[in-house]
Parts: C-alpha cells; sequence; structure tokens
C-alpha cells in the first residue's frame, strides 16, 4: 500500500469494535482494554478488528464489580454527565447502576460522565489531544488489590470487626463466670495462709444463722461450728444480697 485515507486510521468510528482502544501510531492499531480480550482471534490476527471487537475476560456481578483506570478517551456519544463532586462520589454512581461500564471524572474543568452499555471509539490518549482517564468496570477476578471495589472490602472489615467484638465479649463473659465460680471453691489451705469459705459452708456451720451472737453497724455476728468441731463467729453483712454472700 502505497496511499490511504485517512491519514488517521483512529479516525474512523469505531474502528477496533466494542472495548477496543484505538491508536494510529502503533503498528497493531487496535487493542484490547484492559480486563478483556479479542472475540474472535483469527478477525484480529487479520486486522478485521471493527467486526468481532473485544469481550470481557470475566463476567460482571453487580455487587462485587470493581474498577481500573485505563488511558482511554471515553465515547461522548456514550457518557452522561452526572452531579457528582468527586471521584469517589462519579464512582459510587457507576458502581451503584448495574448497568453501568465505565465513568470518568476530570476536575476541575471536566465533569463526572458515566457511561451505559457496549463502549465504541475508544482511543489511546497518546494518539489524542485529550488528557481524560476512563475508569471501566471488570469483574472481581480481574481487579488487582489496589483496585478492589472500597464497598466490598468495607462490607468485609465490617464483619470482621463485628466476629471481633462478639470474640472480646464472649471472652469476658468466659472470665466472669470463671471469677465467679472461683469465689464459691474453697481455698487450699497448703497455699494459702488465710482459708476461703463458701456461703453454704457457713450457712451450715451457723444452722441457717441460728445463734446470733450480737450485732453491729456493719452486721450480725453468728455462732458456729466446723466438721471438725472449731467454735467459729461468722458475721453477716447488712442488706447482702446474693453476689455479696
Amino acid at each position: 500500500m502505497t496511499w490511504s485515507l485517512p491519514r488517521d486510521g483512529c479516525a474512523v468510528y469505531g474502528p477496533c469494535g466494542a472495548y477496543g482502544s484505538c491508536d494510529s501510531r502503533d503498528l497493531q492499531v487496535c487493542s484490547c482494554v484492559e480486563g478483556f480480550k479479542p472475540t474472535d482471534n483469527r478477525a484480529w490476527l487479520s486486522q478485521d478488528w471493527a467486526s468481532s471487537g473485544c469481550i470481557r475476560q470475566s463476567p460482571l456481578n453487580c455487587s462485587t464489580d470493581g474498577f481500573i483506570d485505563i488511558d482511554v478517551t471515553l465515547p461522548n456519544d456514550s457518557a452522561s454527565s452526572y452531579p457528582a463532586s468527586t471521584k469517589k462520589d462519579c464512582q459510587k454512581a457507576c458502581f451503584h447502576n448495574c448497568l453501568c461500564t465505565a465513568f470518568s471524572f476530570n476536575p476541575p474543568s471536566g465533569p463526572c460522565q458515566i457511561s451505559f452499555g457496549d463502549l465504541l471509539n475508544m482511543r489511546n490518549i497518546t494518539s489524542s489531544k485529550s488528557n481524560s482517564n476512563v475508569f471501566i468496570r471488570v469483574g472481581a477476578s480481574q481487579l488487582s488489590p489496589k483496585h478492589k471495589n472500597t464497598g466490598t472490602v468495607g462490607i468485609v472489615l465490617g464483619i470482621v470487626g463485628a466476629l471481633t467484638v462478639a470474640l472480646g465479649v464472649s471472652s469476658i463473659l468466659i472470665w466472669w463466670r470463671h471469677q465467679l465460680r472461683s469465689m464459691d471453691r474453697p481455698a487450699d489451705s497448703s497455699n494459702s495462709f488465710l482459708r476461703i469459705f463458701p456461703y453454704k459452708e457457713l450457712k451450715f456451720a451457723t444452722r441457717n444463722f441460728r445463734s446470733k451472737l450480737g450485732s453491729g453497724g456493719f452486721g450480725s455476728v453468728f455462732k458456729g461450728s466446723l466438721p471438725d468441731g472449731t467454735l467459729v463467729a461468722v458475721k453477716k453483712m447488712k442488706g447482702s444480697i446474693q453476689d455479696e454472700k
């Protein structure tokens, strides 16, 4: 071939088919954007790009999809303006609409643009005068860690946080029950200078606090006898409740 028109092969509308990016300065004018592959490898080898285009490498799932940034211009005929002041708001608008396939946000002059349906007529920014960046929707399996959907990550972190809190509360309850049980156990006299008497044992020793020896500001004192015959005086506090006995 010695001469052809147009001189810029990317000037033709949609020369690379759906999800194909055109770069007239490259020997292989068309290429599939990240996350996509040629629909027909034979057609692409024969440079019959427009008739086939590209297809997704993994299917979409609205709740787990994410976005990857690609250096192309967003086709004006497929984009709609959206009133978003930040890139995050623009991404949310596209993510929550399962039909949205891509978005772009170019502050301060460019508004939020969201696209629906297959993307045609995309051009690599190195072959055009635009500095626009496009964020295209892909399946979760095509996402690198930096591209993981923040909404999904937030849900996972929330679940992990809830499980951590639940585990912490369970540990505290188990420790508290252990403390209560240990209060009712008699201390080992060989390891403790003072023996701790369970309430039930004192109740039995005083015959249910039958013989009162005296009373004072803190409570009453009752006569008791341990199983080995040792006489004891047991003070029962005033206003005691079951947890304090």
